[in-house]
């Protein structure tokens, strides 16, 4: 599922980009190496209305909540499983990042309250999520990753302190648009403040995608792909304001309800200051279904990419938290090869990584209450 999320971008095309094709000298497509099209078969929806190459003439079909945006996935995918309903034994799994936080478990739940209808009834699988914004419980926490990996001071934090209270407040008041204005506010600020470019991978100056657009706004090329002619661009503010009333929505509920029937992925690149790895786990723990303690009481283990540390991840109770490291915002984009083995492992139910019996929570605590000596 394409997903376009909190400043509206990054339609299908640009998930395209990551997972099927890269551009080669702003001219010419190649296959991507490491495309998710080598061990799975992919959809991928223009959600919601009016980003990508979905349009709409009528301004009242702008998804504006959602329910209208949970009903309109369902009904996309409804209708595509009609059309081909030899792959409604295929293993599904729905997958998004960023604002697809609320996307992809949204869709899920429709799903789950039909599929003991033997008209609806598919192989559901499971659900993976990228860098998500999942919980407004998040946004006021925006100033502690810049703080944390010294990109701003204290000095700064404290002269940050009206606004990050400010964002808090209307959080807390669950003012949408005065939230989500004040958290840009903020976001800008911080940019500005740390001169970056933008904040999905504090070690890549510029994202690049300028020469995508560039190329999906060649005649040739929507003819080749069967759309109308379009201004085809990297945000829709009209979708972006149209959205403004959904900003504080949570997914949490839909994730703790599918929790106790799917598995989950959440992953995330640790070099992202939009939605950073720390406060999203932080959330996470947070949610409340049947095996909450079997995901805290995991151990948390190394994950392995040919034989170098990739990143870490831990599984409990149908969760499963991995945090890639060299990565932002973008995981597929950024690390592709460690990011398609994760997502190959996992929904073909393989082992993530070897046993390490020295980070077993029962050898550390032991080496803590028996080790004195101190080595120099």
């Amino acid at each position: 599922m394409a997903q376009c999320g909190l400043i509206d971008f990054t339609h299908i095309f640009e998930f395209l980009r990551r997972y099927v094709y890269r551009l080669h000298h702003d001219v010419f497509l190649h296959r991507n190496p490491y495309s998710w099209l080598q061990n799975h078969s992919l959809l991928f929806f223009d959600n919601p209305v009016g980003v990508g190459f979905s349009f709409t003439d009528d301004k009242r079909g702008y998804v504006r909540d959602m329910p209208t945006y949970s009903s309109q996935l369902y009904i996309a995918f409804h209708q595509f499983v009609q059309m081909f309903p030899e792959l409604k034994e295929a293993p599904l799994y729905i997958a998004g990042e960023s604002y697809a936080g609320k996307y992809v478990p949204a869709l899920g739940l429709e799903i789950h309250k039909r599929i003991h209808l033997p008209e609806h009834r598919v192989n559901f699988k499971g659900l993976m999520i990228g860098n998500a914004y999942v919980d407004p419980a998040v946004i006021p926490l925006t100033v502690r990753p810049f703080y944390n990996l010294g990109l701003i001071g204290k000095e700064q934090v404290e002269m940050l302190r009206p606004m990050s209270n400010a964002v808090a407040e209307h959080v807390a008041a669950k003012n949408s648009s005065l939230a989500k204005n004040k958290w840009i506010n903020l976001i800008s600020l911080l940019l500005m403040l740390t001169h970056q470019q933008h904040g999905y991978n504090f070690l890549r100056y510029e994202l690049g995608v300028g020469r995508y657009v560039k190329f999906l706004n060649r005649m040739d090329i929507q003819k080749a792909i069967h759309v109308r002619r379009t201004n085809y661009s990297f945000v829709n503010m009209i979708v972006n304001y149209q959205l403004n009333s959904d900003f504080l929505s949570s997914s949490k509920p839909h994730f703790e309800t599918l929790l106790e029937h799917y598995r989950v992925l959440a992953y995330c690149g640790h070099l992202d200051l939009m939605m950073p790895c720390v406060t999203n786990s932080e959330n996470y723990r947070t949610w409340k279904w049947n095996e909450t303690e079997k995901f805290i009481n995991a151990t948390r283990l190394p994950y392995l990419y040919s034989n170098k540390l990739a990143g870490y991840h831990k599984t409990g109770g149908g969760l499963t938290e991995v945090v890639f490291i060299g990565a932002g915002h973008m995981v597929p984009m950024d690390v592709p090869a460690p990011a398609r083995d994760l997502i190959t492992k996992w929904t073909h139910n393989q082992k993530l990584s070897p046993s390490f019996p020295r980070l077993e929570a029962s050898f550390i605590t032991s080496f803590i209450a028996n080790t004195t000596a101190i080595y120099l």
